[in-house]
């Protein structure tokens, strides 16, 4: 049965490459999530104003209706003063919703900015760098199978055979094909360890 896959190879040159190019990735993810941070900071700012709209809403409110209680015990005429001061609270109502309503909408902009900043390049870097990684893991777990197989070690020559070049293949071979055909040991041990180098794989000693 396959073995799990191998993130890392064994071979010191291709394992640093991969653990620079993982650390690479990484900072550009950590990269982009600053930006959409600050991003998000520059438009939530923009609802500064809500502050103190919120606060001279609250207080005008506060004071229309204070004086509205007390203009009601004035005899005759208490209840006709007390509507025009009930009606500038009331602006002072509709200000603390307008604070309420500028901010809710200010942050759900910058949620919204700051996530198509930052995720727009981190999901597409991510998706085409996870596939690339994950079909070699694959792939490298597929030939340390054969590897830990002697009676498969034609298939990985043969593997060799489809996947390398044709300069590498002439340099174990003039006829690459007719010899692993023919069953040349040689050969084939050869095409094997081409293989095993080219998915980062130690050869077996």
């Amino acid at each position: 049965m396959m073995g799990s896959m191998r993130w890392y190879a064994e071979t010191p040159g291709r394992r640093t490459r991969e653990i620079t190019a993982d650390l690479l990735v990484a900072g550009w993810v950590i990269g982009w999530l600053l930006i959409g941070r600050f991003v998000h900071q520059v438009i939530a700012s923009l609802s500064a104003p809500a502050g103190p709209m919120r606060v001279a809403g609250d207080s005008l409110q506060a004071r229309m209706l204070d004086v509205a209680e007390r203009v009601t015990g004035v005899p005759l005429v208490g209840d006709e003063l007390q509507s025009p001061f009930a009606a500038t609270a009331s602006v002072g109502t509709n200000l603390v919703g307008a604070a309420d309503q500028l901010e809710t909408s200010v942050d759900r902009v910058a949620l919204w900015l700051s996530l198509l900043s930052a995720g727009t390049p981190i999901v597409i870097v991510l998706s085409f760098y996870l596939l690339v990684r994950i079909r070699s893991a694959r792939a490298a777990a597929t030939i340390a199978h054969y590897r830990e197989h002697p009676e498969l070690r034609a298939l990985l020559a043969l593997r060799a055979l489809s996947n390398r070049s044709p300069r590498q293949l002439t340099q174990i071979s003039p006829d690459p094909l007719r010899a692993w055909r023919d069953g040349d040991a040689e050969v084939i041990d050869a095409l094997a360890a081409l293989e095993l180098r080219n998915a980062g794989l130690a050869t077996p000693s």
